[in-house]
């Protein structure tokens, strides 16, 4: 069956007719194979104008690939992608954490999992599906877990943002010792990174609470980490991440330090 017309921009939602699967097609001049049929309102998906629509796994607002979001809108391989546009960045070589055979925990796997609010950093901890108490929540992991919360930048928000953890004092929780991260990539607990190829590499986006000590990191949206402040870029997506391990040396497979037989430790946490 032959279509009616073909030049209607550069990517069509249309019907293989001899299948009935719905796929994606670049659109040119050219006739289309007789197999296509436009749907009549066919939904025009556009890959490259930095939002992602139905079938879409990221935009990055180009077409290139090599940069995580190739020119289909699929994210490739080793990469994280995240927001609109979509920031990519590769964590193949950053993820110590499943190096080590430790599996990521997908709750809280996003901010609203974790504050109960949409968009970072506010929260409606009532709302939270993780632990919480008077404006607190609880950020942990289990034997062999890690959490990655995932977070995106609001595009122009410029304040500064604390973010703070205590020894857990929430019902039902143990407080102990690990290591917080801010990255790129979840499941980065890398202590010591050089050279330095993101922001988020400096040591001021990680904290290695041990014991008692309460930890904090301070998040400028300058894009520039200082001894100070992890720099951060509005409008990119960034993970915080907890595990229980020792918090200054790395990751060993089957490392643990949650003690007393407790199975699920973690930490006070909340953003200021």
């Amino acid at each position: 069956m032959a279509a009616a017309c073909w030049n209607l921009g550069r990517w069509a939602r249309v019907f293989v007719a001899t299948l009935g699967l719905v796929a994606l097609a670049p659109r040119t001049a050219d006739a289309v194979p007789a197999d296509f049929l436009y749907l009549a309102g066919y939904e025009d998906d556009v890959c490259g104008d930095g939002v992602i629509e139905a079938i879409e796994a990221c935009d990055d607002g180009g077409n290139a690939t090599g940069d995580g979001c190739d020119a289909y809108c699929r994210v490739e391989p080793g990469y994280t992608c995240g927001g609109e546009p979509s920031s990519c960045n590769f964590c193949a070589a950053a993820s110590t954490a499943q190096d080590a055979g430790f599996v990521r925990t997908y709750v809280p796997a996003t901010w609203k999992h974790l504050m109960g609010a949409d968009s970072f950093p506010d929260k409606n901890t009532s709302s939270s599906s993780v632990p919480h108490l008077a404006g607190v929540v609880y950020l942990g992991a289990s034997r062999g877990n890690f959490t990655s919360v995932q977070f995106t930048v609001p595009n122009g928000f410029t304040s500064d943002v604390r973010l703070v953890f205590d020894p857990s004092q929430i019902a039902g929780t143990y407080g102990y010792s690990g290591p917080v991260t801010v990255s790129t990539c979840p499941g980065d607990f890398r202590v010591s990174i050089a050279p330095m190829l993101e922001a988020t590499d400096a040591s001021a986006c990680k904290s290695y609470r041990n014991g008692l000590v309460v930890g904090q990191i301070f998040l400028s949206m300058t894009g520039v980490s200082t001894s100070g402040t992890c720099g951060l870029v509005p409008g990119h997506t960034y993970y915080l991440n907890y595990t229980n391990v020792n918090p200054i040396d790395g990751i060993a497979p089957g490392e643990w330090t949650c003690p007393l037989g407790h199975n699920s430790c973690g930490l006070q946490f909340t953003a200021q």
